[in-house]
């Protein structure tokens, strides 16, 4: 039996106890006694408990964490415990999905499950530590027990509070990607459930995945309507009449579902505080509010912009009036609903129908004191659209982070016309990957000068069981059904807290925009990385002679495929972390 520490960057195969990030295990740091720590106010900071029980069974289990002591006091109550559960992967137990410690029934033991990991010899806790903003800056200390069966161990906790408090409010904008409904099936109490859009319970349970992202510096953002058009039921007003009559009948059901989102209510306790959501999809399609069986008829225009206007007004009147709210259309026309993209436009004369649509809402947007503006999410006509009229029509734009790296001159383009910019993609290989491979994103995001970056699908549940081996290896989902531990909420993963924390960094690294400070972050990331300017873009590449609807993937892929981030130690974002903090503490 033993019992030790480590960072957050490493996770344990707990088949064996070996590291999963097996090329790096010589970099693995097992701490006996004591650990130390390094953050900001108002930050999260996250170690492990590992527990390696050499093939024996543990049935009682107990850990107690003290007070910090320092400059001032941090209260026990500032930690958070999660139980980490461990998924089939490859051959080897991976954890990811963290069961809250304290807010469930479900006790640690080895192995946690017989049914699914009737094998495992070894488990692991996964702790945060919140350092309030009023904490005084200094070393802090305090004791860690933790009890296995009969074996024992007690460990420090050390924590140097650097006299910084990290913004609450994002700078660096990590957004889940998601589909409506995409949770209930995962939760029996939902599935079973026919009147769940309508008697508070879907809404409890979604806006759980909302606060989870908020509490974690990301952004849940929900698709409410399918590839068809039809919209999600709850998720749009009720609709009467047609033509110059129509009109929302009652906003009663929509109020209810998200009033707390768009008031800042739904995040009420969390860390950060309250707030709006920042970014929410707004249930304008091609098929609703206006029936696409009415295109191109004086009539479908007029519906359109009528509903419209009675969105931004009742915004105004509940003063929903600081969350972007985003007019996108996810239609593709390959998926045969519709004769033309919306959504990653390919044809080129397919994009006459962002101009079809700003006629329609130019005026309206223009006037509301709401935050409504028009979204497009592009990829293939990415470098064409940067240099057209698509330009200034598009006001949010999501763009695939390779082709995004063909065009050095868009961050700047988009910024002289105040337009909001994301890169998308996802992480291939799921909890496969080296966690690390999550810490490029938010840093790119600082490199390039852009808002934000949006990970692909977080609720891609699929039809497997996303407790023994989830789909794709996990590369579509950041958190789990908790129904399966009596807790019919979702629970975060442990690459939704990685994420959380390299996030944290970003938005530090951010606070310093306008000052010398940020060139000197960008220099010890660029030193860091071994890397020049042409590390984070690459030249035009010959595709780009030709219309994108003569791409195929292969063609996309290979123009690409210079396009890799390095081989990255995981300690690489602790080492940039403490490096960030000496540059901002000696900078003030």
């Amino acid at each position: 039996m033993d019992i030790y520490l480590i960072k957050d960057y490493f996770r344990i195969d707990g088949l064996c106890g070996r590291v999963v990030e097996e090329e790096y295990s010589q970099d693995c740091i097992k701490y006996d006694s004591v650990i130390g720590l390094v953050g900001a106010k108002n930050e999260y900071v996250s170690f492990q408990v590992v527990i390696d029980s050499a093939g024996e069974k543990v049935d009682n289990f107990k850990i107690d964490l003290s007070d910090l002591s320092g400059p001032g006091s941090i209260s026990n109550s500032a930690y958070e415990v999660y139980i980490e559960w461990f998924h089939k992967i490859n051959g080897k137990y991976i954890p990811d999905a963290l069961i809250p410690y304290d807010k469930t029934d479900f006790k640690f033991r080895i192995p946690l499950d017989e049914k699914y990991l009737k094998d495992q010899k070894a488990g692991a806790l996964w702790i945060d530590l919140y350092i309030p903003e009023d904490a005084p800056a200094g070393d802090y200390t305090g004791k860690l027990r933790v009890s296995a069966d009969n074996f024992s161990k007690e460990f420090e906790v050390r924590v140097k509070v650097h006299d910084i408090a990290l913004c609450s409010e994002s700078k660096v904008f990590a957004d889940l990607n998601a589909y409506a409904d995409s949770i209930s099936h995962v939760f029996p109490h939902l599935a079973q459930n026919p009147n769940r859009y309508t008697d508070g319970s879907y809404f409890e349970v979604e806006r759980e995945f909302y606060r989870l992202a908020y509490e974690h510096r990301c952004v849940f953002h929900h698709l409410p309507y399918k590839h068809s058009g039809a919209v999600v039921e709850s998720y749009a007003p009720e609709l009467e009449g047609e033509g110059l009559d129509i009109r929302v009948k009652s906003w009663d059901i929509y109020d209810r579902h998200f009033g707390p989102l768009l008031d800042g209510s739904a995040f009420k306790g969390c860390k950060r505080g309250s707030a709006p959501v920042q970014f929410m999809y707004l249930p304008f399609n091609f098929c609703w509010p206006a029936d696409y069986v009415k295109w191109g008829k004086k009539g479908y225009r007029t519906e359109f912009r009528r509903i419209m206007k009675e969105f931004t007004r009742h915004f105004e009147e509940k003063g929903w009036t600081n969350t972007y709210m985003e007019l996108f259309f996810n239609h593709k026309k390959r998926y045969r609903y519709f004769p033309f993209d919306g959504d990653e436009t390919r044809f080129q004369e397919d994009a006459v129908i962002f101009e079809i649509f700003h006629e329609y809402v130019r005026d309206i947007f223009e006037e509301t004191k709401a935050k409504f503006i028009f979204r497009t999410d592009s990829s293939w006509s990415y470098g064409l659209h940067l240099h057209d009229k698509y330009i200034d029509i598009c006001n949010m734009w999501v763009v695939g982070g390779s082709i995004f790296s063909w065009f050095p001159e868009g961050p700047r383009m988009m910024q002289e016309r105040n337009n909001i910019v994301f890169i998308y993609g996802g992480i291939p290989r799921g909890m496969a990957e080296n966690l690390q491979s999550l810490f490029f994103w938010p840093v790119r995001a600082v490199m390039l000068d852009i808002d934000g970056f949006t990970l692909w699908n977080s609720t891609g549940f699929g039809t497997q069981d996303p407790l023994e081996t989830p789909y794709g290896n996990g590369n579509t989902i950041y958190w789990y059904p908790g129904s399966y531990f009596g807790y019919n909420l979702p629970i975060p993963s442990i690459r939704l807290k990685a994420l959380r924390n390299y996030v944290q960094m970003a938005d530090m690294m951010k606070m310093t925009k306008g000052t010398w400070m940020l060139d000197e972050i960008k220099d010890m990331i660029n030193r860091f990385y071994n890397a020049d300017e042409k590390f984070w873009w690459r030249e035009k590449p010959e595709l780009l002679n030709t219309p994108p609807h003569t791409w195929t993937n292969q063609k996309l892929s290979d123009a690409t495929a210079g396009y890799r981030k390095p081989k990255e130690s995981p300690a690489l974002a602790e080492r940039m972390k403490t490096e960030t903090l000496k540059i901002i503490t000696s900078g003030r």
